[in-house]
Formats: structure tokens, sequence, C-alpha cells
């Protein structure tokens, strides 16, 4: 009984690491869209097709067709620079414990290269 209890709660801990690895990698590539999309001629659209390229690279191609990823142009409210943001959202699947899945959305920034 306390074995078993023991192994749930391991296996929970564990789940819980590798949802915020998941989640810390999908932050990164977001990021990375964001600044591929704040290049100087491109169009900040372009950063959430590069985004789930990224995730397909990074994790897996599954975990990447769960994800809406969209990028947009924005504007900083401190200082007023033009900005590009990338939102990527999506239900990322529990593997040790018998839940279905954790929703999980990050976003990345990059200021806007002019031209």
């Amino acid at each position: 009984m306390v074995v078993s209890l023991l192994v749930l709660l391991a296996l929970g801990v564990i789940q819980v690491v590798l949802v915020a690895h998941v989640r810390d990698v999908l932050t990164a590539d977001a990021a990375d869209a964001a600044r591929y999309a704040a290049r100087a001629g491109r169009e900040p659209a372009t950063g959430g097709a590069y985004a789930r390229t990224a995730i397909g690279e990074s994790l897996s191609r599954s975990l990447s067709d769960a994800m809406t990823c969209t990028g947009r142009r924005t504007t900083d409210p401190a200082s007023g620079l033009a900005t590009v943001e990338v939102r990527c959202a999506g239900e990322v699947p529990l593997r040790l414990l018998p839940f279905t899945s954790v929703h999980l959305g990050v976003t990345g920034h990059a200021v806007a290269e002019a031209g």
C-alpha cells in the first residue's frame, strides 16, 4: 500500500518536471519564432509557422500538430517600439499519469527591425 502511493507520488513529480520542460522548450521556440518574424522584410504571421516547425524539431511532430501558433505585430506600451508577438497554445498529453492532457500557452516577443 505505501509502496504504491510512493510510486504514484514519484510519477506525479516526474510528470510535473516533464510538463515544465515542455513549457520551457515551447517558450524558447516562441521567442525564437518572434525574433525570426521581427527581421526586416518579414511578415509577423511567418512567426507562427516558424514556431510550429521549431516545436516539431525540438519536441515532436504530434505536439507541433496539436499546437496553434500565431504571429502579430504589436507595440510595446512602455517604450512605444514596434514588436512582434508569437503565441502558441494547445493541449500537451500527460504520459505518466492517468489524466488526458494539460493546456499550455506561451508567448514570445521581439523588437521589430525597421525596413
